[in-house]
């Protein structure tokens, strides 16, 4: 599969580079000066492009791995008619976090740590791309030929 492709059954779907970023500076500092652990790798993860999300997510399990750091909590709204309205809005972890795309190049963001997202077949969606990325992009759907762009203004 692609790096970016319009999947079928979940629509604009591309390829994220996902690590600390500039964060991870502090976390490598001892008190010594030297270094106190190793960083995780970043992971290349499948990322679902959400016009509907105002805040880039990401899994809690891929936050977890690549020890993102906490930057508070938020509220977030859940859409969905399974839902009763107390199970719409909850508190969730804000992580610091660097995306790489290809072509696009970095963002850093504040993502919305959330607990699964669902994938289909062999594409597991591991980050949500929300309007906080998107707004600084021109995106481009054509749905009849199956195809779509992202691209810096």
């Amino acid at each position: 599969m692609p790096r970016w492709t319009l999947h079928p059954k979940l629509g604009a779907i591309l390829q994220v580079r996902v690590d600390q970023g500039h964060w991870a500076l502090g976390m490598q500092s001892g008190t010594d000066g030297g270094l106190t652990d190793t960083l995780p790798q970043p992971l290349t993860v499948w990322g679902l492009i959400d016009t509907g999300a105002a805040l880039t997510c990401v899994r809690g399990d891929v936050a977890e791995r690549l020890r993102l750091v906490s930057a508070g909590t938020l509220q977030i709204y859940n859409v969905g008619a399974h839902l009763d309205q107390d199970a719409r809005v909850r508190t969730t972890t804000k992580r610091h976090a660097r995306l790489q795309i290809e072509g696009l190049g970095t963002f850093e963001v504040e993502a919305a740590e959330v607990s699964e997202f669902k994938g289909v077949g062999d594409v597991d969606i591991v980050v949500l791309i929300g309007r906080d990325v998107l707004s600084k992009c021109v995106l481009t759907v054509d749905g009849p030929a199956g195809a779509f762009s992202l691209r810096r203004p």
